[in-house]
């Protein structure tokens, strides 16, 4: 893992970003548990919920992703 082009130096310290799913070990990201001086934000359903209020209505991409077959 390199930052900035540079490898990561395994004695020195990072600040990470990290949503509190994965800061609390989720899906086996236990090193995230030993992090220090956390900086809580806004949680995640809430920032969630905020933007669709902002950005309502939400337009459909239309992808195209789903195909009728039943009529074949």
């Amino acid at each position: 893992m390199k930052i900035n082009s540079k490898p990561v130096d395994m004695k020195a310290k990072y600040r990470v970003a990290a949503n509190e799913y994965l800061a609390m070990g989720g899906s086996s990201f236990s090193v995230f548990k030993e992090g220090t001086d956390p900086v809580y934000s806004v949680p995640d359903v809430d920032a969630v919920v905020k933007y669709f209020a902002e950005k309502s209505p939400v337009q459909d991409p239309k992808q195209n992703r789903i195909i009728d077959i039943s009529a074949k």
